[in-house]
């Protein structure tokens, strides 16, 4: 037997093992509201992947082992994976996806993306509608980039009629809205599929329990499963009277269309135990057959490597972009319109990039302000955060974008201006605030350096250091493209102020100098007027003296001598005084010099210092108004931004409580919602047994009563001809035996004397038996005393039962409830048959399904009655 083996590649083989996680429900059908819904918590665990996905399929009939496969892919058992199970109720309902991506290299460009796994519903199921199958197969096919479909055995034209929803599936599906693709209208039905080609999955044919040899004489021999597919499906030959070769190459040109990249792969059964086959999930791989091991290596190989990242057109799609597509098909699904898939995109496209462009500004907003926060207000670090939280939103945008160039352009463009947007409103915030500190700053350095230059001991150095020292802390704090400039402003003010407190210092040093001479000078004036009232106080003592030497001129020599010295003293006395008194003179004149110009000084210092005091507080008060209003506005914009933020984290505490309490109900719900889907299920599937019971025994006992009513109605007309028979007889011998009376012949008994008139009576009735044409006398239990039967009478062939008579049929007992003693042996093939053969089809397929044979038919066309007698046949000496 061969097989395909795909050539392993180093880079598709390497990838993360598959993380845990659970089956979400993705997709389910409504029977309330009859719409599907897509399951909340499979949307969000798409919207959480970020990068590039690939979904990986597997669809086909119900009860074949999807699941099997799937979870083989997830590395997930039973209890963890995609339910699987031995009975003939279908696990799956809808879509499911596995919680869990699994992360892979393409091996084509190298890059990461992430696998979903879905598992679909059986699109043959019992329960099912036509139009319900067609829309879980689409939705499959319209989601996957790798589309794997399951299959007991090879491909036959039964097998290839399954595949008919591609057919109906291209019937209610569109590249483009009728809005929007005018041209569709005009397009044949094979443009149409080879055109949705372009948007289709790969597609890998899985043939399950695969027996046969892949052997072509006619084609040299051993072929490929890819050769095996390919020829299976080319049209066939509409000669030789072949009907509905339309039909069925129609079907093979929807597959080809459709699914233009295709794989065909062939595994054989995986163990041959019955027991074990319906419990395929829980047998160890050990005990495996080594074939069916290898072939699914290499098939979990094959998946893997054909898996692509999802894309239509150009456009590669990420987790989001997924979902979104996703809610469009259902939404177009629900509104009975026809899914649109480029029109579709373009949809999930924009509202991709507009979330992206939120995305984006919001990351920029997290990463600018963080960092400008903690960086002073320079207009080029403002400007090397601005780049930087620029590339990070950039980064975040392209991860989310999708879309064609156009679309992801004009997003860009509005990312581009909310970002710039968002830079100037925050630069111009941290300007005034800068501006507003920058005059705090200043302000009290300006009230520090009047105070230092007020000080009693100031001076023009110790006023200098201090006014280093301001601008030394105020270039530590301050910052913003105004801090310099402002600073310039500062110490041109300083300056003046300095120079003004240091010139009204030195005009009142002056003014005490003056003061002090001008005591200094009344002090002279005082010792002046002193001197002078002691001259004249020596005047007139000298005049006493004159007086006295006048009068006592006579007195001695030494007197006069006296007089004289007293009047050389007297004279330089004056001489002292009047030199004295013209120095104190000169000493008032300076004094009152000096005294007007310093007086005139301070007067233009004052004035000056006057006018510099004015444009300084003017300048001040203008400085305080801006920076008290700036102040202001950056505390109103920070309430605001509290009571911003604490509307935001209670309503988001709200938003969240009131999800976490619905998500509980919603919960509970789907629990409960559950539960009675389950019962009714179950009930449905009671229903349907006790129905096909029903069925089954009302056909038995329709076939049972038919049977005994022929049977009945075969011997009332047996009967009839019988008795019309006998009544033609006796109105024979009736008549024969009046003609023989009249004409003399009949001898009365008086005068018989061999024989009673009994048996002359029955002489006559056998002789008008001979004559009437030899009708037989019926057997009885009467005869002569020759021992020749005795002929009866018309009343007593009347009462005679049939010669022939009806055996009743024993009452009909269902094999299952009551089998027949000796059941266990064996009973002949022709025994059998006939059995078989006096059954109606109904009762052959009731029988089979006892058997669990019901697969034999299951699902097959042109199944002829002698089909059905084979297979019971078969199995009833199988089960022997």
């Amino acid at each position: 037997m061969g097989f395909f083996s795909p050539t392993k590649s180093p880079k598709a083989a390497s990838s993360k093992p598959a993380a845990a996680g659970k089956p979400l429900h993705l997709l389910q059908y409504d029977e309330r509201t009859k719409k599907f819904e897509l399951g909340a918590e499979a949307l969000d665990a798409l919207r959480k992947i970020r990068g590039d996905v690939g979904v990986l399929a597997v669809c086909g009939r119900a009860r074949q082992g999807k699941s099997y496969i799937l979870n083989q892919l997830c590395s997930a058992g039973n209890e963890s994976g995609f339910k699987v199970g031995p009975t003939v109720r279908p696990c799956t309902k809808g879509l499911w996806i596995w919680s869990a991506p699994i992360e892979r290299i393409d091996p084509v460009t190298g890059k990461r993306f992430h696998v979903i796994l879905l598992d679909t519903e059986g699109i043959d199921a019992y329960d099912q509608t036509g139009q319900y199958s067609t829309q879980i197969f689409s939705m499959a096919v319209l989601l996957s980039s790798l589309f794997c479909y399951n299959q007991m055995g090879g491909i036959d034209e039964a097998a290839l009629d399954r595949l008919s929803l591609v057919t109906e599936m291209t019937k209610h599906i569109r590249v483009r809205s009728e809005g929007n693709a005018h041209n569709n209208a005009h397009k044949g039905k094979g443009t149409n599929n080879r055109e949705l080609g372009t948007f289709s999955p790969s597609f890998v044919w899985l043939l399950r329990d695969f027996y046969l040899d892949l052997d072509d004489p006619e084609h040299g021999g051993y072929v490929t499963a890819a050769d095996y597919l390919e020829s299976a499906l080319r049209n066939v030959s509409a000669a030789n009277g072949n009907k509905g070769a339309e039909a069925k190459n129609a079907i093979r040109e929807s597959i080809r269309g459709l699914f233009p990249e295709r794989e065909c792969f062939p595994l054989v059964r995986p163990v041959n135990d019955e027991k074990q086959l319906r419990q395929l999930d829980t047998v160890p791989r050990s005990e495996l057959r080594p074939e069916f091991r290898a072939g699914l290596d290499s098939l979990l190989e094959l998946l893997f490597e054909r898996c692509r990242p999802k894309s239509v057109g150009a456009d590669v799609l990420n987790g989001p972009a997924l979902a979104a597509m996703a809610t469009q098909y259902v939404a177009a699904i629900n509104d009975g319109a026809v899914p649109a898939i480029a029109t579709a995109w373009q949809s999930v496209a924009e509202s991709e990039c507009a979330a992206a462009v939120e995305e984006g500004e919001a990351d920029y907003a997290e990463q600018f302000y963080e960092a400008a926060d903690d960086t002073p207000m320079d207009e080029a670090k403002l400007s090397v955060c601005h780049a930087q939280a620029i590339e990070h939103a950039r980064s975040v945008f392209d991860a989310r974008a999708v879309g064609n160039p156009e679309t992801r352009a004009a997003a860009y463009v509005k990312l581009e201006r909310a970002l710039q947007g968002r830079y100037r409103e925050y630069r111009e915030r941290r300007v005034a605030a800068a501006s507003a500190r920058c005059s705090e700053l200043l302000a009290a350095a300006s009230t520090r350096v009047m105070g230092a230059a007020n000080a009693p001991d100031a001076s023009i150095d110790s006023v200098l250091a201090r006014i280093d020292s301001e601008v030394e802390a105020y270039l530590a704090e301050a910052d913003g493209p105004s801090a310099h400039e402002r600073l310039g402003g500062f110490l041109r003010d300083a300056a003046k102020f300095a120079v003004g407190a240091l010139a009204t210092k030195a005009l009142s040093a002056s003014r005490s100098e003056c003061a002090m001479e001008r005591q200094k000078a009344e002090s002279a004036t005082a010792s002046a007027r002193e001197l002078e009232q002691r001259v004249i106080e020596l005047d007139a003592r000298v005049r006493e003296m004159d007086a006295r030497a006048r009068s006592a001129e006579t007195r001695a020599s030494s007197e006069a001598d006296a007089r004289r010295i007293a009047e050389k003293a007297a004279a330089d006395a004056d001489a002292a005084r009047r030199e004295e008194a013209s120095h104190a003179r000169e000493d008032a004149a300076k004094a009152a010099l000096a005294l007007q110009n310093a007086h005139n000084e301070f007067k233009m210092t004052e004035v000056g210092a006057t006018q510099r005091e004015g444009s300084l507080r003017e300048a001040f008060e203008a400085e305080r108004a801006r920076a008290e209003a700036a102040a202001n506005d950056a505390r109103r914009a920070e309430r605001e931004l509290a009571a911003a933020r604490a509307d935001s984290t209670a309503l988001r505490a709200a938003r969240d409580s009131s999800a976490s309490q619905l998500e509980k109900e919603l919960t509970s719900l789907r629990a409960r919602l559950g539960e009675a889907e389950r019962a009714r299920e179950g009930a449905e599937s009671a229903a349907r047994d006790a129905r096909a019971k029903a069925s089954a025994a009302d056909s038995d006992a329709r076939a049972h009563a038919a049977a005994k009513t022929a049977t009945a109605e075969t011997a009332r007309r047996d009967a009839e001809r019988r008795a019309a028979e006998a009544e033609k007889r006796a109105a024979y011998a009736t008549t024969r035996l009046e003609e023989l009376r009249k004409s003399g012949e009949l001898i009365s008994p008086a005068r018989k004397s061999h024989g009673s008139s009994d048996d002359l009576m029955n002489a006559w009735r056998a002789e008008a038996e001979a004559k009437s044409g030899g009708f037989p006398a019926a057997p009885g239990p009467e005869t002569t005393e020759t021992g020749k039967p005795t002929p009866l009478s018309p009343s007593k062939r009347r009462r005679e039962k049939s010669p022939t008579p009806i055996e009743e049929e024993p009452e009909f007992v269902d094999a299952v409830e009551a089998p027949a003693e000796g059941a266990g042996e064996p009973e002949p093939e022709g025994d059998l048959r006939e059995e078989a053969a006096a059954m109606t089809v109904a009762q052959l397929k009731h029988k089979l399904q006892t058997m669990g044979l019901a697969h034999l038919y299951a699902g097959k066309r042109g199944v002829k009655k002698a089909d059905l007698v084979n297979m019971y046949v078969d199995g009833e000496e199988g089960g022997n």
